[in-house]
């Protein structure tokens, strides 16, 4: 397989699972109606996007990270540039690891 970068590139795609997460997240949203809104409205569907895409991103880099550590979190959090407990909540946020450890407790 290519490099980090080629790998980053690879898992960075929109899937049908992060626009879903993008679209639930979009839900929770409340928005007022009026003039102001009506002139927004292609800003908000490109907010929209823009946040799919982020999502798409953030979920390729910790996936390519965790590929190029075989698995070791701290040293994907370590190439992540976080701690190993942000990272373990960001594999939590997108269904990366069904590790009971990883679970929450309660």
């Amino acid at each position: 397989m290519g490099g980090f970068g080629d790998q980053v590139l690879a898992q960075a795609r929109v899937g049908s699972e992060d626009a879903e997460e993008a679209d639930q997240v979009d839900a929770g949203r409340g928005h007022e109606g009026g003039e102001a809104a009506e002139e927004f409205e292609g800003l908000e569907d490109e907010l929209r996007l823009a946040g799919r895409v982020q999502l798409a991103y953030e979920r390729g880099l910790i996936v390519a990270a965790l590929d190029s550590s075989k698995g070791n979190q701290s040293e994907a959090a370590r190439l992540l540039d976080m701690s190993r407990a942000t990272l373990q909540d960001k594999i939590r946020k997108y269904g990366l690891n069904h590790d009971p450890e990883l679970e929450p407790e309660g």
